[in-house]
C-alpha cells in the first residue's frame, strides 16, 4: 500500500543525527492536520537529543498519527520512538486495507467504499499495534548487529513499567533543571566501554499514542500505551480526554511497547462517525505538553488551554499554523517544564 507521510523518519542507526525539531501539516476533505516537536531544554543543556518523535500517514480515505516519547533512561529510546510511530501508522493502515481489499470477484469500487464495522476495526488496531510491537524487538535486534553490539536482552525480560525520572523541588542554591535525575536499574542500564557497545531491547522504551480518523466518515480509533494524552475538543469547547491510559502506582514510571506485556497496559477505544462528529478537534500530545496543560493553577487550565489552542490553529492556513505552533512550544513558560514537547492537532471545520 502507497502512504503518503510527514513527520520523522525511522532512525538506522545510534550514529544517525536526530533533528531537533519536526513540524508537519495538510488539508484534506474537510480536515486538518498540523503538528510539532521540539527538543526540550533540559536536553539541549545536556547535549542529550531529542527523544520524542511523531508521524502521519495517509491513504485516500484514511489518516493515522502517531506519537512517542522515548524513555529518557533508555540510551537510546529516540531509535525506538522514531520506528514505533512509523510503523504503527502503516501497520494500522495495512490492517485497514486488508479489511476492504476485494473479494474474489467483487467490484473494485465497492470494496474501496467499504467501511469496517467496530469490531472489525478495533481488531484491525489490536493487530496493527501488535505487528509494530513486534518490529520494535526485531529493530533492536536489528541495531545490535548493525553496531556489533552483542545480542540484546528478549523483549519479555522488559520491566511492567520503566522508571522515567522525577523533578524535585529544587534548594536554594539549585534549579529545578539540576536536579532532576532519570531512575534505572542497572538491568536497564546500558554500559559503555572502548570499542563495544551493549544494546539491549530497554534501550529502546518508548511511550505510544495513535489515532487513526476515516476522513470521509469521521470513525476514529485511537491507543494508548504509558503517558501523555489524547484529547477531544467538543464543538460546545469542552475539553474531554478521550481516552483513559493505565498508569502505574509508582510516580515517575510508564508503562511502554516495548515491554513484553504491553498489550495488559493498552487502553483502546473506538468512535463511530456518527459521535466523532461531536469533537471538532483532537489533540493527541506527549507529557512535555500534556503535564504543563493539565496541571493548574487556575483549576480549569485545560478547558482554557485547550480553547485557547483551537482558537489559534484556526486563525491561519495550515502552512502558517504548524510554523506557528513549533514556535509556541519552542518559547512557551511553565514552572518545571523541561521535556522535549510534542503536539499534532486533527480539526474540521466547523459549519
Amino acid at each position: 500500500m502507497s502512504y503518503t507521510h510527514w513527520g520523522d523518519s525511522i532512525i538506522g542507526s545510534p550514529d544517525d543525527e536526530y533533528s531537533d525539531e519536526r513540524v508537519l501539516g495538510f488539508a484534506s476533505d474537510g480536515y486538518c492536520v498540523v503538528g510539532a516537536s521540539v527538543r526540550g531544554k533540559m536536553h539541549i543543556r545536556n547535549e542529550v537529543p531529542r527523544e520524542d518523535a511523531v508521524a502521519v500517514y495517509r491513504t485516500r480515505r484514511w489518516v493515522a498519527v502517531a506519537v512517542s516519547d522515548g524513555v529518557g533512561s533508555s540510551k537510546y529510546s529516540r531509535l525506538g520512538a522514531s520506528f514505533a510511530v512509523n510503523r504503527v501508522c502503516e501497520n494500522l493502515l495495512d490492517q485497514i486495507g486488508e479489511i476492504g481489499s476485494p473479494r474474489k470477484g467483487a467490484r473494485q469500487w465497492l470494496s474501496r467504499e467499504a467501511e469496517p464495522g467496530q469490531e472489525q476495526l478495533e481488531g484491525a488496531v489490536w493487530q496493527g499495534l501488535r505487528n509494530a510491537a513486534h518490529g520494535l524487538k526485531k529493530h533492536a535486534e536489528s541495531l545490535s548487529k548493525t553496531v556489533g553490539c552483542r545480542e540484546g536482552t528478549d523483549i519479555g525480560d522488559s520491566p511492567e513499567s520503566v522508571a522515567v525520572g522525577t523533578a524535585e523541588e529544587p534548594g536554594a542554591d539549585e534549579t529545578a533543571e539540576e536536579t532532576i535525575q532519570a531512575e534505572v536499574s542497572s538491568a536497564q542500564r546500558t554500559e559503555l566501554s572502548p570499542g563495544h557497545t551493549t544494546l539491549a531491547v530497554e534501550d529502546l522504551h518508548c511511550t505510544l499514542l495513535a489515532l487513526i480518523l476515516n476522513l470521509k466518515t469521521g470513525t476514529m480509533a485511537l491507543a494508548q500505551v504509558g503517558d501523555g494524552l489524547i484529547l477531544g475538543l467538543t464543538g460546545g469547547l469542552n475539553a474531554v480526554p478521550l481516552i483513559d491510559p493505565q498508569v502505574p502506582g509508582q510516580t515517575g514510571q510508564t508503562y511502554v511497547i516495548t515491554q513484553k506485556d504491553w498489550d495488559q497496559y493498552c487502553s483502546v477505544r473506538i468512535i463511530p462517525g456518527d459521535l466523532s462528529q461531536e469533537y471538532a478537534t483532537v489533540y493527541l500530545m506527549t507529557d512535555g505538553v500534556a503535564d504543563d496543560c493539565q496541571h493548574g493553577p487556575p483549576e480549569d487550565i485545560l478547558q482554557r488551554w485547550a480553547k485557547d489552542m483551537d482558537s489559534e490553529i484556526r486563525r491561519y492556513d495550515v502552512e502558517t499554523t504548524k510554523e506557528r505552533l513549533r514556535g509556541y512550544l519552542t518559547d512557551y513558560q511553565a514552572k518545571g517544564s523541561y521535556d522535549d514537547r510534542t503536539l499534532v492537532a486533527v480539526y474540521r471545520s466547523r459549519t
